[in-house]
């Protein structure tokens, strides 16, 4: 991957000690490399303007084994992701080509992991499976979802609705 002069590579949110080594190691490898990390909570405002921005959307929580909505905010916007290969993420991410996941024991594997997701962005397209996941779990779908739920319960009627991509 060619990079040009006004990439950076964004660390963004509170950062655990194998990604703060990441960056580290990052660094040494390769001094004109402009890392910005911000090792903090986002703001929902950041969250949202920051996700726009994004060629990779990069989740790595070391022990977070739920959902991820950075993952679903990447896909609806036709971007790449990287997650850990545990739990939520280490499904979802390869089951709908949303983009790779790799094991968090060692930033060596990070580091290759990154590399090759910020190069598959390149020209990164999402899947029709993809496509079809960011349709089940968009808000009309589970306002769709609740809507039904309370007309079978109430009313006894059935509502026709998304069902999760196979």
């Amino acid at each position: 991957m060619n990079r040009e002069e006004n990439d950076y590579l964004v660390f963004a949110g509170r950062h655990s000690d194998v990604i703060r080594d990441s960056i580290k190691n990052f660094k040494e490898h390769d001094p004109s490399l402009k890392i910005i990390s911000i090792d903090r909570y986002l703001t929902e405002k950041e969250l949202s303007a920051s996700v726009c921005a994004l060629d990779v959307m990069v989740a790595l929580y070391p022990s977070f084994v739920g959902s991820a909505s950075f993952v679903l905010r990447a896909a609806s916007v036709n971007c790449i992701s990287l997650g850990a290969q545990h739990g939520w993420m280490g499904e979802i991410i390869p089951r709908f080509g949303l983009g790779h996941v790799c094991d968090l024991g060692d930033s060596g594997n990070i580091i290759s992991a990154i590399k090759q997701t910020l190069h598959d962005a390149m020209d990164y397209e999402l899947s029709e499976l993809g496509k079809e996941f960011v349709k089940y779990n968009s808000g009309q779908n589970m306002d769709a979802h609740w809507t039904s739920f309370l007309m079978q319960y109430y009313l006894d009627q059935d509502v026709e609705l998304t069902a999760f991509p196979s």
